[in-house]
Order: structure tokens, then C-alpha cells, then sequence
């Protein structure tokens, strides 16, 4: 049992939360199917409203842009582009001549799986978070599109071994101890925690 007493002033230790926090694919998948439908949700009020449906327009007309971008608009402007007229295909949208976006509505784990299995096949991919909320994932690489979209289907299909993934050293889950645990059993939970490979074979 913790007795606790109410005191004046600021606490000299600050709990917070590490920030190992995630997205599950449901979500991602059900805002896929908000943007794609034309439902209208009583619960919403006019502002809200008004929102989705500008949303929802981006969605079916905006274009997306293919020259020279700072990193941050080279990224959303694809998330605006036609999602719609991509149903049945893989989730391939071109930035440049060389660099696509990705988008697999795939949940956190199921991202960073993905994106740890290009790279496994030779592509330089890397996720983009918004903070934790999976966006897209960014692939350079100079075979073109249709080699990408091959890979995306393979890994649909056949799925991918995590255990074989090569991880960096410095990827691990936030924890207050890290600093006394062995480098191998942070990967290795890094590995087991935020990696989700069944979920590859949700890929859009």
C-alpha cells in the first residue's frame, strides 16, 4: 500500500509517459473507408462536417505534385491526392522521378514492418510518422515504380521475417533503465514490440 499526501509547490520528478504509443490498423482502416464513402455522421457538428467533406474532396481532386519540393510539402501533397481512383492497386504515388510515397493504411507496427521489408529488398525506405500516426512511407530508387509495386504484392503475399531485419543500433523503445540493459535485448524488443509483421498482409 502507497500513502500519498497533497503538498504546495512544483515536484521535483516529472512522471511522463515515454511515448511508445501506437496506431492500430483498424484505425488507419477505417479512415480509409471514411475518406472513400460519402456517409454523413449525425454526431458531427456543421464545422466538422464542412471538414470531412473538404477532405474528402482533396481526396478525389487534388493532383500530385511531381517536381522539385521542400521535404515536408514532397510528402503531403500526396496524402491530398486521388486515394479513390487507387482502389485495387497498390498505394504508389510518385514525388519525383525517383522517390514514391507509400501509402499501406497499415498501423504503426505494421509500417515500420514494412518498411524494414523494403529495405530488405533493396529499396531505401523510410517511415514517416506524424509524431506516431503512420502517413506514408518515403522509397527512393531508381526501378522505377512497377519494381516497387512487385515488391509491395511479394510482401503481401508471402509476408516477411522480422527476425531477420537488419535494425540500426540505435533503435530501441523509450525505458528509463536502457541505459543498464544489453544492446542485443533492447533489439530484441524493439523487434518483438514495435514491428508487426502479420499485419503485412493488410498492405492496401
Amino acid at each position: 500500500m502507497i500513502y500519498v499526501k497533497k503538498i504546495e509547490g512544483i515536484s521535483a520528478n516529472m512522471w511522463t509517459d515515454t511515448g511508445n504509443e501506437y496506431v492500430h490498423t483498424r484505425v488507419m482502416k477505417k479512415m480509409l473507408e471514411i475518406i472513400r464513402s460519402d456517409e454523413q455522421y449525425a454526431f458531427l457538428d456543421e464545422t466538422a462536417q464542412k471538414r470531412l467533406s473538404d477532405i474528402r474532396a482533396l481526396c478525389r481532386n487534388a493532383a500530385v505534385g511531381s517536381g522539385s519540393q521542400d521535404s515536408g510539402s514532397a510528402l503531403f501533397l500526396p496524402l491530398a491526392s486521388n486515394l479513390l481512383s487507387l482502389a485495387g492497386e497498390r498505394m504508389v504515388l510518385p514525388i519525383s522521378g525517383t522517390s514514391y510515397a507509400v501509402f499501406p493504411f497499415l498501423g504503426t507496427r505494421g509500417t515500420m514492418a514494412l518498411m524494414y521489408a523494403l529495405r530488405e529488398r533493396g529499396f531505401r525506405a523510410n517511415a514517416y510518422l506524424s509524431r506516431y500516426i503512420p502517413v506514408c512511407i518515403e522509397v527512393q530508387t531508381d526501378r522505377g515504380k512497377d519494381a516497387l509495386i512487385s515488391a509491395l504484392n511479394a510482401v503481401k503475399e508471402k509476408g516477411a521475417d522480422k527476425y531477420g531485419f537488419k535494425i540500426p543500433e540505435n533503435c530501441e523503445i523509450a525505458g528509463k533503465y536502457n541505459d543498464y540493459i544489453p544492446r542485443e535485448l533492447l533489439t530484441k524488443q524493439y523487434v518483438e514490440d514495435y514491428l508487426d509483421t502479420e499485419e503485412l498482409k493488410d498492405i492496401e
